[in-house]
């Protein structure tokens, strides 16, 4: 009974410590906290009344599921990118490499405790959608989900590779503009988004997310290498 109560308190301590750093983790990307998350809910606001507007005029809704792609794996990028800064790109940022604290927690560690926290308000904003934009939640949470997981990865690359937010956002559109611009004509170019209207099936997510997987798990180790003083 001992060990057990030991074991309950270890994880107890755990949990409490990986909460608190997730706090100081929220709080050290300061005002970009609120841009993101607060990104998430004005998009969902946004195309809840668009969507309630279009099926009002009676038009075809072409535009809600597409937008949804490109803004909220984005702001995850984006999010992605900013939690980097205190590490990478401000004044003394080298001293964070003096504490008891591996490369590996400063970098993959910090971003996919992020990852994990941002897809708790991407489930939000796919309970909230998809019944606006009338697509099952379940696949719509997977392809956002697979989204977000390869455009935060390549925010991570970007600024670990350049050590400057600047360049660590360029980037980002860069990946994002190639694909949408591009991967409308060819598809080569199109390795993340549906041009479609809807959701039409589950046969559709199996490019996207595949593809979106694979950028992830290549990009996350990849930046992890730039992650030392």
């Amino acid at each position: 009974m001992k060990t057990v109560m030991q074991c309950m308190l270890k994880i107890t301590a755990m949990i409490r410590r990986i909460f608190e750093e997730l706090k100081h983790d929220l709080r050290e990307m300061g005002a970009n906290t609120l841009l993101v998350f607060g990104g998430c809910l004005v998009v969902v606001l946004l195309l809840h009344f668009l969507t309630a507007y279009i099926r009002k005029a009676g038009m075809t809704d072409s535009v809600s599921f597409q937008l949804v792609q490109l803004i909220i794996p984005f702001l995850g990028g984006y999010g992605s990118v900013m939690l980097m800064q205190s590490i990478m790109d401000t004044e003394g940022c080298e001293i964070c490499f003096s504490y008891a604290r591996s490369n590996l927690y400063w970098g993959i560690v910090r971003q996919i405790r992020f990852f994990i926290v941002y897809i708790f308000a991407v489930i939000i904003v796919c309970l909230l959608l998809s019944h606006d934009m009338d697509v099952e939640f379940v696949p719509f949470l997977r392809l956002l989900s697979a989204q977000c997981f390869a455009l935060m990865s390549v925010g991570f690359v970007g600024i670990c590779v350049s050590r400057k937010v600047s360049v660590g956002i360029v980037i980002l559109i860069a990946i994002v503009s190639i694909q949408v611009t591009l991967g409308r004509e060819y598809d080569i170019f199109n390795r993340l988004y549906l041009f479609t209207d809807t959701l039409v099936s589950e046969s559709d997510l199996v490019l996207p997310v595949r593809d979106s997987i694979i950028i992830g798990v290549f990009c996350w180790p990849l930046g992890q290498t730039w992650v030392k003083p």
